[in-house]
């Protein structure tokens, strides 16, 4: 297997990472305790970077050296979900305890309303079934026709029945 270490990807895999954790150059380069110039040019590609700061990146960002340095097509889509869920777990771990039950709450009523709307739409069930949920655009729409119906349960609620 004959496999490159190309800067340029390198650092859009870092630039990728970094953005989905929210995070500026500078947060960055704090957090892996370099200069932030240095971190500019590694996400550029106009630098390679040292052991230590691979290792630091790597921890920091949660990836792993070899897909970092190398990357892999193949796994690139469910490298990016993880990725993701990474980044949400990010943004919970920051959160207090309340929010952070109250985000996921929030989370579960969205869920349970798309798959409903698919049902209601005859939708089939993949492991891509959320990305659009709700209308084309992907935001989410609810009709009211007076009654109480859009009313949620307690279950619904992510509360205790």
């Amino acid at each position: 297997m004959n496999q490159t270490y190309d800067r340029l990807a390198a650092g859009d895999r870092l630039r990728l990472k970094r953005t989905l954790l929210e995070m500026t150059q500078d947060e960055m380069a704090e957090k892996i305790n370099r200069a932030p110039k240095y971190y500019a040019d590694i996400e550029r590609g106009n630098c390679g970077m040292s052991i230590e700061t691979l290792l630091a990146l790597s921890e920091t960002l949660n990836m792993s050296l070899d897909y970092i340095l190398l990357g892999d097509i193949k796994k690139e889509r469910e490298k990016i979900h993880t990725e993701e869920v990474s980044a949400v777990m990010s943004l919970l771990d920051s959160c207090s305890k309340k929010n952070r039950d109250y985000a996921l709450r929030m989370l579960k009523l969205f869920l349970i309303a798309c798959d409903k709307e698919e049902k209601a739409a005859g939708g089939s069930s993949n492991e891509d079934s959320h990305t659009n949920c709700g209308s084309e655009d992907g935001g989410f729409h609810t009709e009211h026709d007076g009654s109480n119906s859009n009313r949620l349960t307690d279950t619904q609620k992510g509360m205790p029945g």
